[in-house]
């Protein structure tokens, strides 16, 4: 008698499984490919999606400010306008200044002006009277001979009385700049306080400048513009010939506007007239 044991159904489902398993492994590792192509998938949208995120946000941010500056800028002019003190601008300048109060008794053409910044603390000028240009130029200051500059050439300045001396500057190359157009042309705007210095000095007769080039006064850097306070040495003319200060308004497109001066004081000596 033979016994022939048959499989259940459960026993040949685990062997097909098993056997189809070895005809097939490739069949296992299916799904696990899948599943990283999908993750890889999910990770670059995701990168995707957060950069465009943060580029969105980052010129968000910087129209906001940009609206921001322009609505200061605005609520400093209505400032100004309405006799109020504005911020005063610190110094473009790289050295360390002094700082100092402006001496004199001024007679100002603007009563704002004078209101707000007769008080303030101003820059004391440091700088050769030259050095302040810009871009950096090799330039040299030459003038006519004798009374040349009442020829009605074209000049930077005319100083002196009846005999006018006419001054220009050239650079390396030969170059002249001998007009206030061919000035600012040449090296508006007008950016920092040592070349508004410079700017007012080649332009500006009589000033009272140290032998090392340094001009005797004061810049203040204000809202779009400087003031530069200088002294005229009174050479000629008839009077006592006594110092005295004058103030300028320079715009950094290099437009120049005498806006305050003092009085010549009485001189205990004795009054001369120089031609």
């Amino acid at each position: 008698m033979k016994l022939v044991l048959q499989p259940t159904s459960c026993q040949q489902a685990e062997y097909t499984k098993i056997h189809m398993d070895q005809k097939n492994p490739q069949l296992n590792i299916l799904p696990l490919s899948r599943l990283a192509s999908t993750l890889i998938a999910v990770v670059v949208t995701a990168l995707v999606v957060g950069a465009s995120i943060y580029w969105w946000q980052d010129v968000k941010f910087t129209k906001e400010v940009n609206g921001l500056q322009q609505t200061i800028g605005k609520l400093k002019e209505q400032i100004i306008v309405f006799g109020g003190i504005p911020e005063i601008d610190e110094p473009t300048n790289s050295v360390e200044s002094t700082k100092e109060k402006i001496l004199g008794d001024y007679q100002w053409d603007n009563a704002i002006f004078q209101t707000q910044y007769q008080n303030v603390l101003w820059d004391k000028i440091t700088s050769d009277k030259l050095a302040g240009f810009s871009p950096k130029t090799v330039l040299t200051e030459n003038k006519t001979k004798e009374c040349e500059g009442r020829d009605g050439g074209s000049y930077l300045r005319v100083e002196g009385g009846l005999c006018g001396i006419g001054f220009w500057l050239e650079d390396s190359s030969g170059v002249k700049i001998d007009s206030i157009e061919k000035l600012t042309n040449r090296f508006a705007p007008v950016e920092s306080e040592a070349e508004v210095v410079s700017f007012i000095v080649v332009t500006q007769g009589d000033l009272k400048i140290a032998t090392s080039g340094v001009p005797e006064g004061h810049v203040l850097a204000i809202t779009d513009a400087f003031l530069v306070q200088l002294v005229n040495k009174n050479t000629f003319g008839c009077g006592g010939h006594e110092p005295t200060g004058v103030i300028f308004k320079i715009s950094k497109s290099g437009e120049i506007l005498k806006i305050a001066k003092e009085e010549e004081r009485p001189s205990d000596g004795p009054i001369s007239c120089i031609d």
